[in-house]
C-alpha cells in the first residue's frame, strides 16, 4: 500500500476527510452527487458533527 494513496474512510455516509493524502490532519467534508455533479456543503473541524449535518442534508435532498 502507497503511503500517498491512504484514504481514511469516515463512520458517516456522505462524510470525507477533506485531505484525502494527509488524513490525519484533515477537516471533514459533507459532499453529495446532484444531477451527477459533487456538491459540498461545507467542512467541519468534527467528524460528528460533519455527520450530523450529512444527515441532516441527506433527507432535506431526499437521499434517504
Amino acid at each position: 500500500n502507497n503511503k500517498s494513496e491512504i484514504v481514511l474512510k469516515s463512520k458517516y455516509k456522505y462524510v470525507y476527510p477533506s485531505d484525502r493524502k494527509n488524513p490525519s490532519r484533515s477537516k471533514w467534508m459533507v459532499c453529495f452527487v446532484i444531477d451527477g455533479k459533487s456538491k459540498s456543503f461545507g467542512t467541519y473541524a468534527d467528524e460528528d458533527e460533519a455527520g450530523k449535518i450529512a444527515l441532516e442534508k441527506a433527507k432535506e435532498l431526499g437521499k434517504i
